[in-house]
């Protein structure tokens, strides 16, 4: 007589899909048969008790483990993209915020003298660790998340960070000028003042064909031929990590990486993850080039940074260099009141309540190529946007808009994109 696994979620996997276990049992035939679950949250010791009958049709336990799962990437810092106050290049996600882990113990019960009761010489424990990212349907049931497509180890050069950038988010025309030898690169525009990290997760048991531990910073400096090289290590092992690498935050770093100001010429440099040997590459190139140095910059109006969580954890960023206006919309409660016996010419009947007043920003795009219009959907449906601001602080907002249409045609055209968006604050009045 025995409970035994059938089927189980990766130790790693990320939380938008059905995280499901399946139970068998050879005491199903018993009187009042239960399966007992119990789920402890790791990071708050919180347990959740359930019991299941089995299933119908094949008397099995089918437990989705993804209702219990509510995660959001940390924004307990005013600087999270830069560490503006305190440079820092690599970020550590903390345990319980975009990620945790949970402990699932199942035993089975069954009447004994009309009591339901334990058979306590069986029962076992699953303990798996959830990320906060997503698949689609389409992805099909438990994608693997060490091979195909839908992978998130940085094991070889055909590897992606946990970022929705892909190689088709940005063709760069001057690709084949700047970086002849380069194949398969994802490119990314940068501007002086971008804040932004690219998120990954350092070599881990959970994931064992992960094999990230250093990255390298290969930097052109538009004058010289032979680039400057820098790098340095994440900061530990089994976690998930974010590595500040855009401009704003080299020109911040004091840990011996290139800063874009001395070399005014720069024309773009690659980032790339390595193992521990230092040689073996994990990663794909990300290229990141002078946007303003290619004449991608418009001084008419101030650029709006964008940054939002993405299906794969990592934090997306999108700049909007054309105009923005800002708009608000009050709500006002009034009540009339009656006047006073001995009122004055300029007593008040109608009277305002306290208002309440939503700032509103819209916000519009450069030319959009095919790729950035299907990376943008991303910013529509996350729940976790940000207006990274100049100084390196960062806004909490909202996306109202409730409907997206991707352009999708094979005429070489570009179009902008429209959007408004919420302060996720009240203004005060």
């Amino acid at each position: 007589m025995a409970i035994f696994l059938g089927d189980r979620p990766f130790d790693l996997t990320p939380r938008g899909q059905k995280l499901l276990f399946t139970v068998l049992s050879t005491n199903v035939v018993q009187d009042g048969f239960k399966f007992g679950v119990v789920v402890t949250d790791l990071t708050t010791s919180q347990q959740y008790n359930f019991f299941y009958v089995p299933n119908f049709e094949d008397g099995q336990l089918y437990f989705d483990l993804s209702p219990l799962v509510n995660l959001r990437n940390y924004e307990g810092i005013n600087d999270l993209h830069s560490a503006a106050t305190a440079p820092a290049t690599v970020y550590t996600e903390p345990d319980g915020a975009g990620y945790r882990g949970y402990t699932v113990n199942f035993t089975e019960w069954w009447l004994v003298g009309g009591v339901l009761t334990q058979n306590l010489s069986v029962g076992f424990t699953e303990t798996i660790y959830v990320f906060n990212g997503y698949y689609q349907p389409s992805d099909g049931y438990k994608p693997d998340v060490q091979a195909g497509p839908t992978r998130f180890v940085l094991k070889d050069a055909f590897s992606y960070v946990w970022s929705d950038r892909k190689i088709d988010t940005y063709v760069w025309p001057l690709a084949s000028t700047y970086t002849p030898n380069l194949s398969g690169a994802v490119y990314i525009p940068a501007y002086s003042m971008d804040f932004g990290m690219l998120m990954v997760c350092a070599a881990n048991n959970l994931l064992p064909t992960n094999n990230a531990n250093i990255f390298e910073i290969e930097f052109y400096d538009g004058v010289n031929p032979a680039p400057i090289m820098a790098g340095g290590l994440l900061s530990g092992f089994e976690q998930i990590e974010g590595v500040r690498v855009y401009p704003g935050n080299l020109e911040l770093n004091n840990e011996g990486l290139p800063i874009p100001s001395d070399y005014p010429e720069w024309t773009h440099y690659i980032v790339r993850f390595k193992g521990q040997d230092g040689t073996t590459i994990t990663s794909r190139d990300y290229v990141f080039f002078n946007a303003e140095k290619f004449g991608l910059a418009d001084c008419r109006f101030d650029i709006i940074r964008l940054a939002w969580v993405g299906s794969r954890m990592g934090w997306e960023y999108q700049n909007f260099t054309k105009k923005s206006e800002e708009s608000y919309n009050i709500e006002r409660r009034q009540y009339r009141q009656v006047l006073p016996n001995n009122y004055i010419s300029s007593s008040r009947q109608l009277t305002d309540r306290q208002n309440i007043v939503d700032k509103i920003i819209t916000i519009n795009s450069d030319w959009l190529q095919e790729g950035e219009f299907e990376y943008l959907k991303g910013l529509l449906v996350s729940n976790q946007v940000h207006i990274v601001n100049d100084n390196g602080t960062q806004t909490p907002v909202s996306v109202l808009e409730s409907n997206y249409v991707a352009k999708r045609e094979r005429l070489g055209k570009k179009y902008n994109l429209t959007l408004k968006i919420g302060y996720a604050q009240d203004y005060w009045s």
